[in-house]
């Protein structure tokens, strides 16, 4: 099970966030976020991440950049993955190639657009996320389980939107996704994490993990 803490602010919740097992960590890239990160605070995350052994996959996450500014800011960062979370056409996702990805929000499309997956190891197909009109994520809204795991049957989906330590053994169970994506749903106010939230919430999306059939688990 990917397990995937999107929307970190602070050096010390992406080391506790590395500390805990996740494999992906998100650094939100778009100015209107509350999850912003200006330029000296990404590179004392990345920074920090980098000096571990074994660190997580870095996400990137943009909204409606063109693939040469999101190439810079990869570079800049050493970021591993882009996560597209905008209005992004097919081309800058083929432009990017193996190494990017786009989040869908369930209610605005459908399975039937979803381009074929040009992933590497370590990128979902694609991401699944609530649609909440004029937003791009992190609403905390839930999106529809039912179609989700129809969609997550044929791909390899980060599951996201309204995601909470409450919820996700639910989630998985009834989804089965590739990997659990939670920014908002871990908060102890709107861009800081909660230390025992993002505690349980791995603790709680690992145990449904284990508790999943043997044919539906990935390996990490």
């Amino acid at each position: 099970m990917k397990i995937k803490i999107c929307g970190v602010t602070s050096p010390d919740e992406a080391l506790l966030a590395a500390d805990l097992g996740v494999t992906h960590i998100g650094l939100n890239f778009y100015p209107p976020s509350p999850r912003y990160l200006h330029t000296e605070h990404a590179l004392a995350i990345t920074q920090a991440l980098h000096q571990l052994s074994a660190a997580p996959l870095l996400v990137g996450v943009f909204v409606n950049e063109n693939a040469d500014t999101i190439r810079q800011k990869m570079d800049m960062y050493g970021l591993d993955i882009a996560q597209l979370s905008g209005n992004e056409t097919k081309d800058t996702l083929r432009v990017l190639g193996g190494c990017a990805y786009k989040a869908y929000r369930l209610g605005e499309t459908t399975h039937t657009t979803f381009p074929n997956p040009t992933s590497r190891y370590g990128t979902p197909d694609f991401m699944i996320d609530a649609h909440v009109p004029g937003q791009y994520g992190g609403t905390g809204q839930s999106c529809d389980w039912e179609k989700a795991a129809d969609i997550a049957r044929r791909h390899d989906v980060f599951l996201a939107g309204g995601l909470t330590p409450e919820n996700v053994i639910e989630a998985i169970e009834r989804v089965h996704p590739w990997g659990v994506d939670v920014a908002s749903g871990i908060e102890r106010t709107t861009g800081t994490k909660d230390t025992d939230k993002m505690k349980k919430f791995v603790s709680n999306a690992l145990v449904a993990s284990d508790s999943k059939p043997s044919e539906t688990q990935t390996d990490v």
